[in-house]
């Protein structure tokens, strides 16, 4: 009995340790899943404010610091509150 018991435990190809390593894997790929999904859910929500013209001049100016013709940008550093 006692040898059944070790047998199954550590020996044979469905172990315990072998089925509590699977469970890990499967709980880290679970959680992969999940990083994917809302990472997918971000860029899609990048994707339809890029349909916006007024996102795009918006983004334009201001990360890209592009100007229409005849216009003068001007920087204004903000002093930082410490």
């Amino acid at each position: 009995m006692v040898l059944g018991v070790v047998w199954l435990f550590f020996f044979d190809d469905d172990s315990v340790l072998y089925q509590l390593k699977l469970n890990k894997r499967i709980e880290n790929k679970i959680r992969e899943n999940k990083a994917l999904k809302e990472e997918i859910n971000r860029i899609k929500s990048d994707l339809q404010k890029i349909d916006n013209p007024v996102y795009l001049e918006k983004y334009a100016r201001e990360e890209l610091w592009l100007r229409k013709a005849n216009e003068d940008i001007y920087l204004i550093d903000e002093p930082k509150n410490e």
